[in-house]
């Protein structure tokens, strides 16, 4: 998957600031200490305006550095999953740094791939996460379960799920789930739903949502059990299970109005509310379903000091995937390409993807849409056909059109 189509963590542990460590922008001194680790750099005219882009790469590590001219703070775009590399490599925009990337992914993503597994691997062997908190559930855990649930999400995105799920089942009987609020409580939580999501990135939806009543059953009152109940709505409402969704969801918005233990995440309405809307949306209940809406703004961003909190494009997508609303998302991931060589747009549209999961009832009108074409045509670069596997998650799947190669 391009966009990660799951509910956020809305409860968390007290005291969550261990979970979490992003440094702010870092300011461009006089002098480049990063000068020799430059590979290629150039200009690009993008969204926001004229910027400089250069690779940075130290061994195992890389990294897209972003200056806007006129500017004198740098910010830095770790790559630190495949699909943060082929962003980079779809982005015509980007050309002068695609030759030196390729040999650093290598040219089927094999030394990418090893590098990612190897270095998370290390992580959960007493070395620390690889990364800084990738999403909410990354960051409402201390380093080490970070540490375990960013290597099942390295696996996970390399094709060895099964691997990832049988790792994730290990960890989770080393943590004895608690009903109060306690950090094993949400720890173990968010280990026990990283095996639901290990299951939904391999389509298997029910074993998902059986995950997700499992962990509803062992949480029983603790005030983590809702996080689990609203990702279970939300894959009941993917799968058009919609009058399960919403009873789901109106149930677990009654239970966290009423329970104040714990710590809320900024921002967790919104997850209840596209939940109930797509539901409803899909029962033909459509004046409510427009009323339920989350109040959502373009490119708003909520920022917090402990956790990764998802943006109002985000919540945007989640909608019109949940309610197949393919102008719509061509709409928005029309406007995703402006950012340069961070738009899942450029994978989304190349010819080899092969849609899965939430994207498949969608991705042919999307496909189709022609202002999108339009949009895309003069940006995307289509990708190698040796790098076809990794595009697809080395899932083992068969492109629908095989690509005659690299534009």
């Amino acid at each position: 998957m391009r966009i990660s189509f799951y509910a956020a963590v809305l409860l968390a542990a007290a005291a969550p600031t261990l979970g979490k460590d992003v440094s702010p922008p870092i300011a461009a001194p006089a002098v480049d200490r990063y000068a020799s680790f430059v590979k290629a750099g150039g200009w690009v005219d993008g969204a926001n305006g004229r910027e400089y882009f250069d690779l940075l790469i130290d061994g195992d590590e890389a990294a897209l550095r972003r200056r806007p001219e006129g500017v004198a703070k740098a910010k830095f775009l770790i790559l630190a999953n495949p699909d943060d590399a082929l962003m980079a490599l779809a982005d015509r925009r980007l050309e002068m740094l695609w030759a030196p990337l390729t040999e650093w992914t290598g040219p089927t993503f094999d030394r990418m791939r090893e590098r990612m597994i190897r270095r998370s691997r290390a992580g959960i062997n007493g070395g620390g996460p690889d990364l800084p908190a990738g999403n909410t559930s990354e960051s409402t855990v201390r380093p080490e379960v970070r540490a375990v649930l960013q290597y099942a999400r390295a696996l996970d995105l390399t094709g060895r799920g099964v691997e990832a799920e049988a790792m994730l089942r290990q960890r989770l009987a080393q943590i004895q789930p608690k009903r109060g609020v306690s950090w094993r409580g949400i720890e173990w939580q968010s280990v026990a739903a990283a095996i639901a999501w290990s299951r939904s990135q391999r389509d298997d939806q029910a074993g998902a949502i059986a995950e997700y009543e499992a962990v509803e059953r062992a949480l029983g009152t603790s005030p983590y059990a809702v996080n689990a109940t609203v990702n279970r709505a939300a894959t009941l409402a993917y799968e058009a299970r919609y009058a399960e969704a919403l009873t789901a969801i109106d149930g677990a918005w009654a239970r966290y109005l009423k329970d104040n233990r714990g710590d809320k995440v900024p921002g967790s309405e919104r997850q209840f509310s596209w939940i109930r809307a797509c539901a409803l949306h899909g029962l033909g209940r459509t004046d409510e379903a427009r009323a339920a809406m989350p109040v959502l703004q373009d490119d708003r961003e909520i920022k917090d000091a402990d956790f990764v909190i998802e943006s109002d494009n985000d919540l945007k997508l989640r909608i019109a995937t949940c309610t197949r609303d393919g102008p719509e998302f061509a709409r928005l991931i029309a406007r995703d390409l402006r950012r340069v060589g961070r738009s899942p747009a450029l994978l989304l549209l190349q010819p080899a993807y092969v849609p899965r999961g939430n994207y498949r009832g969608i991705m042919a009108t999307v496909r189709a849409d022609p202002a999108l074409k339009a949009a895309a045509a003069s940006l995307m670069r289509t990708l190698p056909p040796e790098m076809t596997a990794a595009l697809n998650g080395w899932r083992g799947s068969r492109p629908d059109v095989t690509p005659s190669g690299s534009q």
